[in-house]
């Protein structure tokens, strides 16, 4: 497999875009997305984590259908919210 080198601006402007197409989507994406923001969650912004903390926030105060099903998707999406929210909790405390 063949790397791909980004900026780090560059990736989270993907990573956003990737997840605002993903989210209520019943499909693999939001699993896929999931995992690649919290692969990289120490690497990210605190602005990418915040645009991806809101936008998941506002689908959810929507209804929890807005987040794709509520067995698989929804999950997904409530474990991310929850790991941003610690992410940047801890970044407030150590600066």
């Amino acid at each position: 497999m063949t790397n791909i080198t980004l900026t780090q601006e560059d990736f989270e402007d993907l990573l956003i875009y990737a997840q605002r197409y993903s989210i209520g989507r019943m499909t693999y994406a939001p699993h896929t997305v999931c995992r690649i923001i919290m692969d990289y969650m120490a690497q990210l912004s605190v602005n990418t984590l915040n645009v991806i903390k809101i936008d998941i926030e506002e689908r959810l105060a929507c209804g929890k259908e807005y987040l794709g099903d509520f067995n698989i998707d929804y999950p997904v999406w409530i474990e991310t919210l929850k790991a941003i929210n610690l992410e940047l909790h801890e970044r407030m405390v150590e600066s």
